[in-house]
């Protein structure tokens, strides 16, 4: 019997051995095939796909909270002073490291875009224009690295055309290589005379090109900028954000998704209860516009209760969006969202994520504030709309501005810090304009 016991244990060893080796094996060779299978490269996004030249351009038209770094301290979106009637431009901030030099400043990050990214950095432009109410110095930094380049505003009120070529830029005397990754962008503005107060000074028309001048192309930008405002839609003039990256982004994810989809809407409430609010400001609303082929309808648990929250929509859109075959799901957060404990906003983030990666189409509706939240909870609405907004504005989500719902309306409608029931419906009655429009440019076939 203790023979038969050490052979059996000699042969579960050998077994194992063999097993290992074979498992050893496998892994390698699954390495190996990983290492040695062709990869697709994923083509760069390109703000205009007609001109690939064109690397980045920013208007200041729609969505521009990538500058400044989304906060209203870093510079702001204003019409006051622009280059042409209707448009806007961009003041910039106190730069918060600078004060006894009276800096100005905006940033932006690229994003997907990097510089030179193996590109000739003779042939990258970066230009702008700007116009101050005192002379100064102009600097541009780019990073990784600090690679700067100043220059003398020529003249004071008046609009200046800024151009740099990238290998202009230096850092310790030494010039950007193809190799780099400059992801980062600062402009500063440093006013000649520090004793008198900030001076006013503003940004337009951000361009990044590669083997063409800015100047050469920004017509032909200004031209397709005309022909694309049948699609573009700004939160502080229509209400919602809508841009051509998220008709892009958009497009692509309903594209990708296999899965069975109507034209339904399901619909998240702050409360039980908001979903059946939403949806008669919805109804309403379609009734005017003659937004026909859509249904909405309230999220629900799968005992078929009401649901609503930030919570509910964690657990329970995926199931949502399967059961209604929904194309389209509204999510509508609120003050208590905004102030909870946590990174209410990385919450926000796995929602979009996971709505995106099912083929479905989110539409975030922006908290509004209401005249009793205090000064400490109103920050943290800001600082929450701020990251959720910059968070949209990443991923290609459009959003809804609660606060542009109900702002011709004489006594505010909330109760407490969130919208009542009249003011859901005024949102419902936005959030059918931004469907309609979404429907149209992302979800024809």
């Amino acid at each position: 019997m203790n023979n038969s016991i050490v052979n059996y244990k000699l042969s579960a060893r050998q077994a194992l051995g063999c097993g290992l080796i074979f498992f050893i094996c496998f892994v390698s060779a699954t390495a190996w095939a990983a290492a040695e299978a062709p990869v697709t490269p994923v083509a760069p996004w390109r703000p205009y796909p007609e001109m690939p030249e064109l690397l980045m351009y920013e208007g200041f038209e729609g969505a521009t909270f990538i500058f400044g770094d989304g906060k209203a301290e870093n510079g702001k979106v204003e019409n006051d002073l622009v280059q042409i009637p209707g448009t806007h431009s961009f003041k910039l901030g106190e730069h918060p490291w600078a004060k006894g030099d009276k800096v100005l400043w905006t940033q932006t990050h690229f994003g997907a875009l990097k510089l030179p990214g193996g590109m000739d950095p003779n042939s990258i432009y970066v230009s702008f224009s700007i116009w101050s109410d005192e002379l100064g110095e102009v600097k541009i930094y780019l990073k990784d690295g600090d690679f700067e380049k100043k220059e003398a505003l020529p003249k004071i009120k008046a609009w200046c055309p800024i151009l740099i070529k990238l290998s202009e830029t230096t850092k310790d005397g030494k010039h950007p290589k193809p190799d780099q990754n400059l992801n980062y962008m600062e402009i500063q503005f440093r006013p000649r005379d520090k004793n008198k107060d900030y001076p006013k000074t503003y940004i337009d028309d951000v361009c990044i090109t590669s083997g063409v001048k800015p100047s050469d192309i920004l017509p032909k930008i200004l031209a397709a900028d005309r022909k694309r405002a049948t699609v573009v839609r700004n939160a502080t003039r229509d209400g919602f954000e809508y841009s051509l990256r998220s008709s892009d982004t958009l497009k692509s994810a309903l594209k990708a998704s296999t899965r069975p989809r109507t034209k339904t809407i399901v619909l998240f409430g702050l409360r039980p209860g908001d979903g059946e609010t939403l949806l008669k400001g919805l109804n309403t609303e379609a009734s005017k516009i003659k937004a026909t082929g859509l249904k909405c309808e309230p999220a629900t648990a799968p005992d078929g209760q009401s649901v609503s929250g930030l919570d509910d929509m964690r657990t329970l859109l995926s199931y949502n969006i399967q059961k209604k075959q929904a194309e389209a799901a509204l999510l509508m957060l609120g003050y208590a969202d905004a102030i909870r404990p946590g990174r209410p906003s990385e919450y926000v983030r796995t929602i979009l994520e996971r709505t995106l990666a099912m083929g479905c189409v989110p539409i975030v509706c922006l908290p509004a504030h209401a005249s009793a939240i205090s000064k400490d909870d109103g920050a943290k609405l800001d600082t929450f709309n701020n990251t959720v907004t910059n968070l949209c504005i990443q991923l290609g989500v459009p959003w809804v501005e609660e606060s542009f719902a109900i702002k011709g309306e004489k006594s505010p409608p909330f109760d407490g810090n969130e919208l009542n029931a009249q003011g859901v419906e005024l949102l419902g009655e936005l959030a059918m304009s931004a469907i309609k429009h979404i429907d149209q440019f992302c979800s024809a076939k």
